[in-house]
């Protein structure tokens, strides 16, 4: 399960929020345009529709409205230009844009991973271990929704043949939660709909994943990234908001979502594999839009370093270790586990101190060791399981049970 609406408010976009606020405070009553502003207001038209080949954007629409049980499934002749662009190596990320769509503006970005994608696909699309494993930066709570047909197939995703005349179809749903925004503190939670197509191209064996936020999300909620973002350490109240001083206030929403994801071999059997991505947000404040492509693609950057990160380290433990580690957790009762995560809320009480971090919000969920006592079950387990991938990549691990 890769991450969809994984991309956070940046700076630029609450700056956009002030602007807009000030704008509507300034505005005169009449206004000419100018000649600069008719510029301006053309390259926005243009970058509206995107440089992509149609063929591409005709298959985006397609697979994103495949995504709801029932709806047919593209056929392969659809789906051709879609695999042709975003399996050749000669396209440059940075020079394609996709064309506006009503659920939000649009970026493509793409990456190779060095991870065989079958072994991929065991950490990734595995139903048996949770987003926040191998999303670490960006995804707080992950996990396949029932009755979702990932679960209880036959042979699990990466052991299923890769056919194109028979490609394997599976829907489902998938309840997420995001870490707070690097910059506002902002966190948010949200359900989504998801598509998976297991075939071949080229000879090559290709996974396309679909998915489509549902609703709205939760209102946005008050966190923090405490210290470097690659540690992985955030903090999370109950608060609605942000950290903003000029617009903590704003009640801000991720109101729709999709992307459209192809990870393919380098070559057939190969050690590595490529990412490309079509990815699409509206979130902002007041039903306003505030996401630029540019958003994105910094949520992106953000997503890639923390999945690459763990996938890439050579310390990287078996999708069988991170399996029993949840097992063991989840049997845990409540109480024990909050006595295992205590070490970690203390350990956040001093660099909260050490990086200068004095809202009251968040001293108040911190004192007296208490933080634990702010989570619940899931997210208990939650953090345990990122403690557990700390202690096996070689990081600092605050907060350890015996396994």
């Amino acid at each position: 399960m890769e991450v969809n609406n994984k991309v956070f408010f940046s700076k630029d976009i609450l700056r956009c929020m002030l602007l807009i606020m000030m704008a509507l405070i300034s505005m005169p009553s009449q206004a000419s345009t100018s000649p600069f502003e008719q510029e301006d207001e053309e390259k926005k038209q243009s970058a509206a529709k995107g440089n992509m080949p149609d063929g591409v954007e005709e298959a985006v629409s397609a697979l994103v409205h495949a995504v709801p049980q029932g709806n047919k499934t593209p056929d392969a002749a659809t789906l051709a230009p879609l695999m042709a662009f975003m399996t050749d190596p000669s396209v440059k990320a940075d020079t394609m844009h996709p064309a506006k769509r009503d659920y939000g503006q649009g970026a493509f970005f793409r990456s190779r991973i060095n991870m065989p994608l079958r072994r991929f696909m065991q950490y990734c699309f595995n139903p048996d271990i949770p987003g926040e494993v191998v999303y670490p930066t960006v995804i707080r709570r992950n996990n396949w929704k029932p009755g979702s047909q990932i679960f209880g197939l036959d042979a699990p995703l990466w052991k299923r043949d890769a056919n194109p005349n028979t490609p394997t179809v599976l829907r489902g749903a998938e309840f997420e939660e995001i870490t707070p925004d690097t910059f506002s503190g902002s966190y948010y939670s949200y359900t989504q709909q998801r598509l998976l197509i297991l075939t071949k191209y080229n000879g090559k064996t290709v996974l396309i994943s679909v998915a489509v936020q549902s609703a709205p999300s939760s209102v946005g909620l008050k966190g923090t990234v405490v210290g470097k973002d690659s540690d992985w350490n955030y903090l999370y109240t109950k608060k609605q908001g942000s950290t903003l001083k000029l617009a903590g206030w704003a009640d801000t929403f991720m109101y729709s979502a999709a992307s459209v994801m192809v990870y393919s071999e380098t070559a057939p059997d190969s050690r590595s594999m490529e990412l490309s991505a079509v990815k699409y947000l509206k979130a902002g404040w007041a039903k306003i839009n505030m996401v630029e492509p540019k958003h994105i693609i910094s949520g992106a950057k953000r997503f890639l370093r923390g999945l690459k990160q763990v996938l890439e380290s050579p310390s990287l433990p078996s999708p069988e270790e991170i399996v029993a580690r949840k097992k063991q957790l989840s049997a845990m009762n409540e109480s024990d586990l909050r006595t295992t995560l205590s070490p970690y809320g203390a350990f956040l009480a001093e660099q909260a101190v050490r990086y200068n971090i004095s809202d009251s919000d968040f001293k108040k969920v911190l004192a007296d060791n208490q933080y634990s006592f702010s989570l619940d079950r899931e997210d208990l387990i939650s953090e345990l399981l990122k403690q557990f991938m700390k202690s096996r990549l070689g990081m600092n691990a605050v907060a350890m049970s015996k396994p």
